[in-house]
Formats: structure tokens, C-alpha cells, sequence
């Protein structure tokens, strides 16, 4: 691909990324779900009803699901990053093994063998911050759900 066209992709996705965040298709955003999920674990937190923890622990769960799907959506999902950062993790430039493949640092994943522009750098880097920060919320909500389950006895 020409680096003229390639530059003009990334800043394609770059807006769409950006107005999938904002608004995706009249989605909730993300910080929308996340303000979800914390009020359904602040619910079953005060409830000592097992039946009604048991409703909102199955509500918060299916809440996790929808925000992960949508995160998904958003950010192309696992295999399509590793396919961007040049095959992935322990493939290495003829898939023998290695680190990154030279794939974020190298041949920018398009397989030209060329770098990428150090704009096109930052901008990756970016958007893989912005995704690993999505995916710490969603641990953070997960152990909040594992620790809740436990918290009361069964019933």
C-alpha cells in the first residue's frame, strides 16, 4: 500500500475509532456502560435479598458481555490488532517465532518492509492505550463480580 493511502486509512480509522467512542450508532459509550455497571454492583451490593442479588449479578454480567461486544466492535476485536501489528505476538518475520514481528516497529504491518512514520507510531500507541484502558475497566468490574459473588452465603 502507498504510504499516502496508508496514512489516509489510519486517519480514517483514527476519526472512526473516535466517533465510535463519542456515540457509536446511538450506543452507549463506554463510559456510559462503565456508570452502568458500577450503579447494578452498588445495587447488589446493598440488597440482602439473595433472589435480588442473584437478578442483578446475572444483570451485571450480561452488562460486562454487552460492554465487551461493543468494545469489540469499536476496536476491531483481538485477532484483528494482532493482525495489525504485523501477525502478532511470537510470530516473527517469516512466522518462525520471536517478539512483535517487527510488525509495531517495523514493517508497520503492511508488509512493505517499510517504517512507520513516527505519527503513524503514535497514533498506534494511542489507540492501544485507549484499549488497554477499556480492558483494565473491565477486569476491574470482573474481580468487583467475583468478589460479590462470594460475598454472600448461599441461599
Amino acid at each position: 500500500m502507498k504510504p499516502r493511502i496508508m496514512v489516509f486509512a489510519i486517519l480514517m480509522l483514527a476519526a472512526w475509532v473516535g466517533d465510535a467512542m463519542a456515540n457509536p450508532g446511538g450506543m452507549m459509550t463506554m463510559p456510559d456502560r462503565m456508570r452502568k455497571l458500577d450503579q447494578i454492583m452498588q445495587q447488589a451490593r446493598d440488597t440482602s435479598d439473595h433472589n435480588m442479588h442473584m437478578k442483578l449479578m446475572h444483570e451485571h454480567m450480561q452488562a460486562m458481555r454487552d460492554a465487551m461486544d461493543q468494545m469489540n466492535q469499536m476496536m476491531g476485536g483481538r485477532q484483528e490488532m494482532m493482525q495489525s501489528m504485523g501477525g502478532g505476538m511470537m510470530m516473527g518475520a517469516q512466522g518462525q517465532g520471536g517478539n512483535m514481528g517487527g510488525g509495531m516497529m517495523g514493517s508497520g504491518g503492511n508488509g512493505s518492509g517499510k517504517a512507520m512514520s513516527p505519527e503513524m507510531m503514535q497514533q498506534r500507541m494511542d489507540m492501544m492505550q485507549q484499549r488497554m484502558t477499556m480492558m483494565q475497566m473491565m477486569m476491574d468490574q470482573m474481580m468487583e463480580h467475583q468478589q460479590e459473588l462470594e460475598r454472600l452465603p448461599k441461599g
